[in-house]
């Protein structure tokens, strides 16, 4: 008797791990179409908002507001693609208007967000369309302790050349190594002008090595003719002159 409450008990346990290791593996199916549909959706979505976005250039008009436009990360993603290709002209002003009524009210509620994808959301999102009237917002989000939020947000603070966000790119810079040294200094290789001349201007007040290196490289790696004070601190006055008598010997 013993013996067949045991065996109904192995049963019952059998039973209920092949019907665990079933509903597993309905459930992963389930996802892995639900995961192909979403893509082919997105997909259809961001060809559509493209189509769009080539007729308004093809065609210059006032914007309109679509309903094609309501998805913002998929409407996002097709603005920066736009962006790294395009500048000036109509796309500067359908983008300004594009963003104004689709993207740049979310990014301002959720710049603030516990959430750090939201953060970085808003942080791509100001990037892409840089205002003044949102520097308080930049500013804070290159301070955000995620690398992902910080540095997107170090595009839209170089942009607008916001001296504050212009020294704090180029103290990360200084800080860090490898590729995020990397990112960093090729967001402030694509400033302007004006953005060297703050780099320079910063440098001369600074006392730190690191800001005079990373500072140097920039320099280095642009075309920007810019004086650079800073150098006459880092010069030391015990290097050997260069003498061209001696070099011809």
């Amino acid at each position: 008797m013993i013996e067949l409450k045991t065996l109904l008990v192995l049963l019952f346990f059998l039973t209920l791990e092949i019907a665990s290791l079933f509903f597993l593996v309905i459930s992963l199916v389930n996802q892995k179409i639900y995961y192909y549909i979403q893509t082919i959706r997105y997909h259809r979505m961001r060809v559509r908002m493209t189509t769009k976005i080539i007729d308004y250039l093809e065609r210059p008009r006032s914007f309109i507001p679509d309903k094609i436009f309501n998805q913002p990360f998929e409407l996002l993603s097709v603005m920066e693609t736009f962006n790294h290709r395009l500048k000036g002209g109509e796309w500067e002003e359908l983008k300004k208007a594009i963003a104004a009524h689709y993207l740049l009210p979310k990014a301002r509620k959720r710049a603030k967000s516990w959430f750090w994808r939201k953060r970085n959301f808003a942080a791509r999102v100001f990037s892409v369309m840089p205002l003044v009237q949102d520097q308080a917002l930049i500013l804070a989000l290159i301070r955000d302790s995620v690398f992902l939020v910080r540095s997107i947000a170090s595009i839209a603070a170089v942009e607008l050349n916001l001296k504050e966000g212009v020294e704090q790119t180029l103290l990360y810079m200084a800080q860090e190594f490898r590729y995020a040294r990397c990112f960093y200094r090729d967001i402030l290789l694509q400033g302007s002008v004006q953005t060297f001349s703050t780099i320079a201007d910063i440098a001369s007040k600074s006392r730190d090595p690191a800001i005079h290196l990373a500072s140097l490289e920039l320099f280095a790696g642009s075309t920007v003719t810019c004086p650079l004070p800073f150098c006459n601190k880092i010069w030391s006055p015990q290097m050997p002159k260069f003498d061209a008598m001696q070099s011809r010997r």
